[in-house]
């Protein structure tokens, strides 16, 4: 049966703010985002891990159903982590060239502070997603917020150099940047797992035994 009139438009009104969410508004001086379409999918796309560790191999479990290439740089990773997971290692300028998401999974050293910079970040093709859950200083902040005012690449943040991120940061108003607050240990198990965690750290320090300890250095650089 056909829907009445009224059914329609709402539908129309909630399927327009679903694309606003998605794609960006054009600029003020007017003229379209180049390189932002409609909605799209990871099927078939490449992605890149910038680093290898925990997190990095965990994503890569996950995109396996999509069947894209996926592109590690690093220098330590272990060819038969690499192969395991259906990756293969590159260098910097090929990932970010070729990669529709881009991911950050390496730690803050001295040598890694600003590790994208504006030479990086220009290499990054039109429609690419940049994501940063590692250390918001792994990326040069102006440079990022002048690659996003170009309006052609999406960028999605979970850390920033300074955090909390102020009311007035210029992030705040790109329209294709999507902010998340660092707080990933939301859901009540994970506060269960990590209150196990932190029990029986406690009690293999009571016994003598030997414990992984996290000190602030260890911490800022950890991903």
């Amino acid at each position: 049966l056909p829907l009445p009139p009224e059914i329609r438009g709402r539908l129309g009104a909630l399927e327009r703010k679903m694309l606003e969410r998605v794609q960006p508004p054009a600029p003020a001086g007017g003229g379209k985002k180049a390189g932002l379409g409609g909605p799209s999918d990871l099927r078939g796309a490449v992605v890149a891990l910038i680093g290898w560790g925990h997190t990095a191999r965990r994503f890569a479990e996950l995109l396996a159903p999509f069947g894209g290439p996926v592109l590690v740089v690093s220098d330590s990773a272990p060819a038969e982590e690499l192969e395991a997971v259906g990756a293969r290692r590159a260098a910097l300028s090929e990932a970010l060239a070729a990669a529709k998401v881009v991911s950050l999974h390496k730690g803050l050293t001295d040598e890694t502070r600003g590790f994208l910079g504006e030479r990086e970040l220009a290499l990054l093709r039109p429609g690419t997603v940049l994501v940063n859950a590692a250390r918001g200083e792994l990326i040069d902040e102006p440079a990022l917020l002048a690659r996003l005012a170009q309006g052609d690449i999406v960028a999605a943040l979970d850390v920033y150099g300074e955090e909390p991120l102020p009311k007035d940061h210029p992030l705040r108003q790109a329209a294709n940047a999507i902010l998340t607050p660092h707080h990933a240990s939301t859901t009540a198990q994970e506060e269960q797992r990590m209150g196990e965690q932190a029990l029986s750290t406690v009690l293999a320090w009571a016994d003598g035994l030997p414990i992984d300890v996290l000190d602030q250095r260890r911490l800022a650089k950890m991903t």
